[in-house]
């Protein structure tokens, strides 16, 4: 029977190779979706429980059975008011007359907006040229009248450029000088407004009968 040799030496076992241990990752943090904007539509319609405008129909806009009102130039005098210098300068405004407008008739009176327009336009922006309304807010009165959702009103539309000074700006911040001293009397004393005369006096006792509006610079 065969024995071992005490003398001999064991062979070298292999040396497992080292394993590379996968490093955990980083469970990533939980990032905030935004909520996507819903998209705004041309007529920008909302629901609110207290919301009682209504869209407007396209066909106010370009339509064949309301009446058209008429555009005018009116010319006016007017100066430099922060000034000493008496130079008269004239500028021009356009005018909308609604449908019903009748010149002979002195007992009707109407009420009056003025309105200012933005920066780099002019009184062309809404009301177009003088002549038949086309222009879409002239068309847009037109058909409200029309439809009995607004009374007549008599619109004008000014400008604060003038010829003395370039500077905008300054134009915009003294024209109220311009429209209570030239523009409003030049206006009111030619169409049939509540206003009896131009005085200061009477033109305050009818300011519930006047409005102004503008848009972003006017």
């Amino acid at each position: 029977v065969p024995t071992e040799d005490p003398t001999a030496t064991p062979e070298p076992t292999a040396t497992p190779k080292p394993t590379n241990t996968p490093k955990p990752t980083a469970t990533p943090k939980p990032t905030n979706t935004p909520t996507p904007t819903p998209a705004v539509t041309y007529d920008r319609e909302r629901t609110y429980p207290d919301n009682t405008y209504q869209k407007m129909p396209s066909d106010y806009f370009s339509n064949t059975w309301a009446p058209k009102g008429k555009i005018v130039e009116v010319t006016y005098d007017t100066k430099n008011h922060t000034a000493e210098d008496e130079t008269i300068y004239q500028k021009s405004c356009l005018v909308y007359l609604p449908p019903c407008y009748d010149e002979t008739d002195t007992e009707t009176c109407y009420n009056i907006m003025y309105i200012m327009h933005g920066g780099g336009d002019s009184p062309k922006y809404y009301l177009g040229s003088p002549g038949e309304s086309f222009s879409r807010i002239a068309r847009m009165m037109d058909s409200m009248i029309e439809k009995g959702e607004m009374e007549p009103l008599i619109v004008c539309v000014g400008t604060y450029y003038t010829e003395y000074t370039g500077d905008a700006t300054k134009n915009c911040l003294n024209f109220h000088l311009e429209l209570m001293n030239d523009l409003i009397p030049a206006i009111e004393s030619t169409y049939h407004t509540y206003a009896k005369d131009t005085s200061p006096e009477e033109l305050k006792a009818t300011r519930t009968h006047r409005a102004f509006s503008g848009f972003s610079m006017g």
